[in-house]
């Protein structure tokens, strides 16, 4: 057995996820089991020509691609020193809830995901040889990116300024995290100063995970002061990229998680956070001035109507609050 505690404090439901893939007292280490069993199954295409030939067009069933650009990033955990400092300033409060807020729901894109490779030793002798696998190698410490406009006011630069600022002063090199130190309410170490990550990339339903990485041990490592530089006459918005270390971690449990994540996400259960994925059935704002301009004009709007398409209220407990909560028990 297998649990996933993934802290929640920064989501809007809490969870423990169990996930059984043998025996608990079996043998883990003699156990075969399916690494891929929480992730997308893959059509059986052995019956169909695919390219061999003439491709057989009338059955589309077996040309079904991979498709890029469904994804969601999740904040599962934020440094204790930052959770601590919005405790006890309310500006602070308000910028790392908008970080997280903006950071979850505006990322343009994700880089920084590393190939599975190997290496090789020569076998042979003088005159002829091949190449056999000596050792895999899979992605560990890394740089990973996002990018986002930034906003009128800097949420992100200034954010990312505060965190790189309290690990270690610029001019200083000092780390104080901005008070709680040597005021003595937090001690230092990297416990205190990591970010943990949920990435997961989706099908086009984005009901289905075909991959999943948990990022932990992340740190922001800039913030992109570089964006006031000014030129006269370039009048035009700001992108930032948000660029962190971490280790990435790839497993069946971590699927598993995912797919529970994204099933919430999907439904209603999620609230405020929940991904609408049908355009026709959003309530944008501005759309109850037609039945005000209806009555204005002296017509009596039917209210049953216009309810009865399951409109999703796109108010609905949408406030911070909702989603991040603060507080002293840090848990990864």
């Amino acid at each position: 057995m297998a649990r996933i505690n993934y802290d929640n404090s920064f989501g809007a439901k809490s969870a423990n996820l169990d996930y059984t893939t043998a025996d608990s007292s079996a043998d883990k280490n003699k156990a075969i089991t399916n690494m891929f069993a929480y992730s997308k199954e893959f059509k059986d295409v052995t019956t169909y020509r695919l390219m061999r030939g003439v491709p057989d067009f009338g059955s589309l069933v077996q040309f079904n691609p991979y498709e890029t650009g469904y994804a969601a990033f999740i904040i599962c955990g934020m440094p204790r020193f930052i959770e601590m400092l919005a405790k006890r300033n309310s500006y602070y409060e308000k910028l790392m809830k908008n970080w997280a807020h903006i950071i979850e729901y505006e990322f343009k894109s994700f880089d920084g995901l590393e190939a599975m490779s190997a290496d090789t030793i020569s076998l042979g002798d003088d005159l002829n040889n091949i190449n056999v696998i000596s050792r895999v190698n899979m992605q560990s410490a890394s740089e990973f990116s996002l990018t986002y406009d930034e906003k009128s006011g800097s949420p992100l630069t200034k954010f990312a300024k505060l965190y790189l600022s309290g690990i270690k002063d610029p001019r200083t090199q000092v780390k104080h995290y901005h008070g709680l130190v040597h005021s003595n309410q937090l001690e230092p170490g990297f416990e205190n100063e990591v970010f943990t990550f949920l990435f997961i990339a989706t099908d086009n339903t984005m009901r289905e995970v075909e991959a999943a990485y948990l990022l932990i041990g992340c740190q922001l490592n800039s913030a992109d002061l570089d964006m006031y530089n000014y030129t006269k006459g370039d009048i035009n918005k700001r992108e930032v990229t948000v660029k962190f270390s971490g280790y990435p971690i790839q497993s069946s449990y971590i699927d598993a998680a995912a797919s529970d994540m994204m099933s919430y996400l999907l439904s209603t259960d999620a609230g405020a956070r929940q991904i609408i994925i049908n355009s026709n059935d959003f309530d944008y704002t501005g759309m109850n001035s037609i039945t005000k301009t209806m009555t204005k004009y002296g017509v009596s709007p039917d209210n049953s109507k216009y309810t009865s398409f399951g409109l999703i209220n796109n108010t609905n407990e949408y406030k911070t609050s909702s989603f991040y909560t603060d507080n002293d028990e840090y848990n990864l």
